[in-house]
């Protein structure tokens, strides 16, 4: 019938855009990160979207742009996912002679879901990158997909923020293949000399790193096996200690006329 050719052609003529979602949630309690989604238009009554899965918080987004600002740390990541999302959407629309719109629809849900997932799927998907890896395993915690505590997320999210500090200050990319024993070794001593961690903080944040890249090896999105052979190295504390003429003083001082004899014991012991 005629208004079938109609369709058709309003498929082709699809537009992709970004939004977020509402900064306030339940309570009206804000949040500091909220989720990228897209939506797909044909017209007024064919529309619908969904979330990317990936998030950033609203300060941080420009809506003219559709993008995330470049000041945000991590921006180049999710700008060049959001980008390759829209193009792949649009090529989809755009050769889809013939085909339903819920067939269509079906697919772009599709996309949406393996595109940001990283799951198994259309051949086009964001691989062979370590942030939006971890992005994409905390979003599945916070669904309930992944069981884990809050508490847990929480130091997820930290040490991606660790991560992600080391990768922009020394030039490493959180690419699979980058965590190499250099990465590990060159973190460690960020995690020291910057970050001033406690050796509890870096094998922690060590242990998170392993786990991630563990994942996503059991996903087959890499071969990298390199982090496994890494121990951490024990911190070696700065020398502190006394020259020979400053021992000699202690041991010269009088203190019998001190009234507490616990600081000659001390002085003896010190010696």
């Amino acid at each position: 019938m005629w208004w079938e050719s109609v369709l058709l052609y309003v498929c082709l003529m699809a537009t992709v855009k970004y939004r977020l979602e509402k900064p306030s949630g339940f309570g009206g309690l804000k949040r500091k990160e909220v989720a990228i989604y897209c939506r797909v238009t044909v017209d007024r009554n064919n529309r619908f979207e969904f979330s990317t899965k990936l998030r950033v918080p609203p300060t941080y987004w420009n809506p003219d742009l559709q993008e995330v600002k470049a000041h945000f740390n991590g921006s180049k990541v999710i700008n060049v996912a959001l980008s390759k999302l829209k193009t792949d959407l649009l090529e989809m629309w755009n050769a889809s002679k013939g085909i339903e719109l819920s067939v269509l629809r079906e697919k772009s849900i599709q996309l949406l879901k393996f595109g940001s997932n990283l799951e198994s799927g259309p051949k086009k998907k964001i691989r062979n990158h370590l942030e939006l890896f971890i992005l994409d395993f905390i979003a599945k915690c916070e669904q309930g997909k992944v069981e884990r505590s809050a508490n847990t997320v929480q130091t997820y999210r930290a040490t991606l923020d660790h991560l992600k500090t080391f990768s922009k200050e020394s030039g490493y990319d959180l690419s699979f293949e980058a965590v190499t024993m250099d990465f590990c070794y060159d973190f460690q001593q960020y995690s020291w000399d910057t970050l001033l961690h406690e050796d509890s903080t870096l094998d922690k944040s060590l242990k998170i790193l392993k786990m991630f890249m563990r994942e996503s090896l059991a996903h087959k999105l890499h071969t990298n096996t390199s982090y496994t052979r890494f121990k951490r190295m024990d911190g070696i504390a700065d020398g502190i200690y006394l020259t020979e003429e400053e021992i000699t003083r202690i041991y010269k001082a009088d203190l019998k006329d001190k009234v507490r004899p616990d600081l000659i014991r001390s002085r003896d012991l010190a010696i």
